[in-house]
């Protein structure tokens, strides 16, 4: 998707197989062409549930319509899900494509990352709050508080976060930049009078 991010849903999109695994911070010998050509062959397969809260609309179907692999040039040709365009005009979040690279193999991370992207100011929430959204496993809340904060610190490292704190009251507060969008919307909410 990130790489098609500048083609209109429906829209055909040629990509080098060496610029996805490069991108995917992978190396480009034929081990991962292969494992390259099996991941795509499951994303024209599987079945994937979107929803857009804004919208109240949920999908079911396929991210990707069809894909075709050039064996000569080794470009992949793929057309995303041209059903998808509702769910996606104008209001969701692209997440920064670096950030995600620097969170691979870090799951808890790359959550509360997504979540935190979508708020352009995101306020408190408890640990267990956190351990509930994520649908931890972890059963014991300290368990669960230990790895949260390598998470944290995870985004922390990965210059998403600027600070961060958990409280005397198990409340996580969490601070970064707001993207240039978030911006504006946190302006023009100020804008708003009150009723």
């Amino acid at each position: 998707v990130h790489m098609a991010r500048h083609h209109h849903f429906g829209q055909t999109a040629i990509v080098p197989a060496n610029a996805i695994l490069k991108a995917l911070g992978r190396a480009t010998g034929k081990t991962q062409h292969q494992q390259l050509a099996g991941s795509i062959k499951r994303l024209t397969a599987a079945m994937i549930e979107l929803r857009n809260t804004k919208k109240r609309a949920s999908y079911y179907g396929h991210l990707i319509d069809d894909a075709i692999k050039n064996d000569v040039n080794r470009h992949w040709t793929y057309t995303l899900n041209p059903k998808l365009k509702p769910l996606f005009d104008r209001n969701f979040t692209l997440y920064d494509w670096q950030t995600r690279l620097k969170l691979k193999g870090k799951d808890l991370a790359r959550f509360v990352h997504e979540y935190l992207a979508t708020h352009a100011a995101p306020y408190p929430l408890k640990v267990e709050t956190w351990r509930e959204l994520s649908h931890s496993r972890a059963q014991e809340l300290w368990k669960f508080r230990q790895m949260l904060r390598t998470a944290l610190t995870d985004l922390e490292n990965a210059a998403f976060l600027s600070t961060w704190e958990i409280d005397a009251a198990d409340l996580v507060h969490t601070t970064r930049k707001p993207t240039p969008s978030q911006i504006r919307h946190l302006v023009k909410k100020a804008a708003k009078p009150r009723e």
